[in-house]
């Protein structure tokens, strides 16, 4: 079976996404995955992940999903990461993450594992919040819910370059992205959640 690596990916980050994948393909093994690249355009990590989430879950030689930015780079470290995510996956029934971005609370979706069970039973990444940040907190949140684990790799499979693109935003979408922090507020009031992120 193989993972669908998703990546989507923002204008003016054409080469930091042509050396994420130069590194995909020199560290990971060609019969494990497959790469599907969406464009972004700043509609929003969560929804582009989501076009490309719909039609992976119909493929029957998929059984597992990596979410991740344009800008990463595979290191020689992570050259087992999918196999290793693999198993943690499977053992702790979970997601998981390579280890700088595991906070405990949630797991960013710069580099993510999912088995594609999980995101068949809780759902794809809520669209509501616009641009980037909070989506991946509002998806780590629901998987906890339902019963699922929040992991990480014991060594660093990325390394994360800096999006080239982010510096660029103008001044609506900064406003629309310090919105989505009251959007995850107002969705899990009254929750345990609401006071953990608050």
């Amino acid at each position: 079976m193989k993972t669908a690596i998703i990546i989507p990916t923002v204008p003016g980050n054409e080469e930091v996404l042509e050396k994420f994948i130069f590194s995909i393909e020199l560290f990971l093994d060609k019969k494990d995955y497959i790469i599907y690249i969406v464009k972004n355009n700043w509609i929003g990590f969560g929804a582009a992940c989501n076009k490309v989430i719909k039609k992976v879950l119909e493929r029957k030689d998929i059984d597992s999903i990596i979410t991740t930015n344009d800008d990463m780079k595979i290191t020689k470290e992570g050259k087992n990461c999918l196999e290793d995510m693999r198993k943690i996956a499977d053992e702790k029934n979970g997601i998981v993450s390579t280890s700088s971005l595991y906070n405990g609370t949630h797991i960013p979706m710069g580099f993510c594992y999912f088995p594609k069970r999980i995101l068949e039973e809780v759902g794809f990444f809520d669209e509501r919040y616009k641009i980037l940040e909070w989506e991946d907190v509002d998806l780590s949140v629901r998987i906890q819910e339902a019963g699922y684990t929040l992991n990480k790799l014991p060594y660093e499979a990325v390394i994360h370059g800096g999006s080239i693109a982010r510096g660029k935003f103008n001044e609506e979408q900064i406003n629309e992205v310090r919105k989505n922090k009251q959007r995850f507020l107002d969705k899990w009031k009254y929750t345990k959640w609401e006071k953990t992120f608050k």
